[in-house]
């Protein structure tokens, strides 16, 4: 006679009750039995082994059932037992051997069945000795992982999003003083961001941070790889910095060329600064991104000349009117200027 089986699920059955009978290892087989083609009927004997491998391999174990009920080539076996301590970690295949009971010879079902990791659950049961619940998670309580209500875990997920709101969290400490406690050994840099292969943010061993790069900022220092930009109402950092010509385009009637700006640096945002001629002789008007208002400004003239100077008034919220002047009279001047602002 010729076998074959077409369908399996295996499923692991784990209860308990109020008398606290142990979890067993059991796991019920449910299949489909074809004898030469067509549905079998009838009762027959299997026997079920462990290996180690697909084929070929050593023997582990194997477990007779005698007697087995098929009708239109369905059954199921309701308790198939191999020893838990079968179940180590390591893959497991289970072949199936079946004959027409109560006598003659098996053959042998293939290909054999790989275990897959439900029977494993198993081991679940000896986490604890008061066994598990339907719905119970998993918890580990500094010396042991036991099962307990998914409403006693302080995490929550939604979606991809996990979430922690049970009160403070350390990392290499177990008395956390802030929401987020991180300490570290003095040979480890505590805290770091990297994107991609790229490391943006780290906090150092030696007390600073660098941003941008992973480098070795000034010890409880900052290092910054990069433009530093600032709210242009804020306060503590330097908003512009102008490198210009300063004309109106003639001086005396002599036509001088046009207002340059001949480098500038913007750290309130990408915005460009722009100049223009002025009204009068030597005079300019720089415009910038933003309010300059409540800001503070310096003007100085470039070079080593002790006869000319640099002066700036608001022309409007957001311009300077600036102009070069010659210290011994106080005539205009077209003049190279540095102007700051703060």
């Amino acid at each position: 006679m010729k076998f074959r089986t077409t369908f399996l699920i295996v499923l692991l059955f784990i209860s308990s009750s109020a008398l606290c009978v142990p979890v067993g290892t059991g796991f019920s087989y449910q299949g489909e039995l074809n004898d030469g083609g067509n549905p079998a009927n009838g009762n027959f004997d299997f026997i079920f082994s462990l290996f180690h491998s697909e084929t070929g391999g050593s023997l582990i174990i194997s477990i007779p059932v005698y007697g087995v009920t098929v009708t239109n080539g369905l059954f199921t076996i309701q308790d198939i037992a191999f020893n838990s301590s079968y179940f180590d970690g390591q893959a497991l295949w289970m072949e199936i051997n079946v004959r027409t009971s109560p006598s003659g010879s098996y053959t042998t079902l293939t290909p054999r069945q790989i275990i897959q990791s439900v029977p494993y659950a198993v081991q679940a049961e000896y986490l604890s000795g008061t066994g598990a619940s339907t719905n119970d998670i998993l918890q580990f309580d500094g010396s042991d992982w036991i099962p307990s209500s998914a409403a006693l875990s302080p995490w929550s997920k939604v979606g991809t999003k996990v979430s922690y709101t049970g009160g403070r969290v350390g990392i290499g400490t177990t008395n956390p003083n802030s929401t987020l406690h991180i300490s570290s050994t003095a040979s480890d840099d505590p805290f770091r961001v990297q994107i991609g292969s790229a490391t943006k943010f780290v906090v150092k061993n030696n007390g600073g941070m660098s941003i941008g790069v992973n480098a070795a900022p000034p010890n409880n220092g900052l290092y910054v790889h990069g433009d530093a930009k600032q709210d242009a109402n804020s306060n503590g950092m330097i908003k512009y910095l102008v490198y210009a010509f300063c004309t109106d385009g003639t001086i005396g009637g002599a036509f001088t060329g046009p207002s340059l700006i001949n480098r500038s640096v913007n750290n309130v945002n990408s915005d460009s600064i722009s100049i223009a001629n002025g009204a009068n002789d030597g005079e300019c008007v720089i415009t910038f991104p933003s309010n300059i208002s409540s800001r503070f400004w310096q003007a100085s003239v470039t070079g080593v000349d002790p006869n000319r100077g640099a002066h700036c008034t608001e022309n409007t919220s957001t311009s300077l009117r600036c102009y070069g002047v010659k210290l011994s009279n106080g005539n205009r001047e077209v003049v190279n200027l540095m102007l700051t602002v703060y």
